[in-house]
């Protein structure tokens, strides 16, 4: 509402809020954890490192449910990408059981499946527990940046079209159905989550920087253009 902005952590990325207001973020390679105070506007204390539970491993990618399960995708020094892994209980990290490498991963609002950049420049989601694979998207073209809605009865990520202009699309998380188009833009996008509120989309323009745009669905209309507009 006032368009104030705060640092919460230098050098941080990949924010994930927890219950009881915790957020864990990325930094150089491993994940940390930090509290925010009441009013959400700074962290608390010193930040903590959980190299345990990653088991030391350097992180790519993660997210994280708000009640505390764990996803991410472990880089790896032989150069051969990345492979997705979680934490059991007693901290020891294991591979996902479907073999494919892939990033960006978000984790479906009730933690048993998540969607991530694929093979084939597609997004996919792949059950947790059995290893199963869903294709969402598979349009020539690159697709990336799935999203759950918050339902987890949809995906919506951006992807490219020959002789289209870059779009944002939606289609059911089971595979169902036909992909729809929800907004196009002559701009780079990624979609960086999808909330109550809508679909919160990031803009990459070469003169503006970074910007970050609500798309409301069902409308197809981008909210707050300039409430949202970021430095570059």
């Amino acid at each position: 509402e006032t368009g104030e902005r705060r640092v919460l952590a230098p050098g941080g990325s990949l924010p994930r809020p927890l219950a009881g207001g915790n957020v864990v973020y990325r930094h150089s390679g491993r994940l940390m954890a930090g509290r925010l105070d009441a009013g959400a506007t700074r962290l608390v204390g010193a930040p903590i490192p959980l190299h345990a539970v990653t088991g030391g491993a350097d992180v790519a990618w993660f997210d994280l449910t708000p009640g505390g399960t764990l996803v991410f995708v472990a880089s790896r020094e032989d150069e051969a990408g990345a492979r997705f892994a979680r934490t059991t209980r007693d901290g020891l990290v294991v591979p996902l059981p479907a073999e494919v490498a892939g990033g960006d991963p978000r984790l479906s609002p009730d933690g048993t499946r998540v969607v991530f950049d694929g093979p084939q420049q597609d997004v996919w989601v792949m059950e947790l527990e059995r290893g199963a694979l869903t294709r969402i998207s598979s349009a020539p073209g690159e697709d990336e940046t799935g999203a759950w809605s918050p339902d987890g009865r949809w995906i919506a990520w951006t992807g490219s079209r020959p002789g289209e202009r870059r779009a944002l699309f939606r289609r059911r998380s089971d595979g169902s159905g036909p992909e729809e188009r929800l907004w196009s833009d002559e701009r780079h996008l990624h979609v960086a989550s999808w909330t109550a509120a809508g679909i919160l989309v990031t803009v990459s323009d070469p003169k503006t920087g970074w910007d970050v745009l609500l798309v409301d669905p069902d409308k197809g209309e981008a909210l707050k253009r300039e409430a949202f507009s970021l430095p570059s």
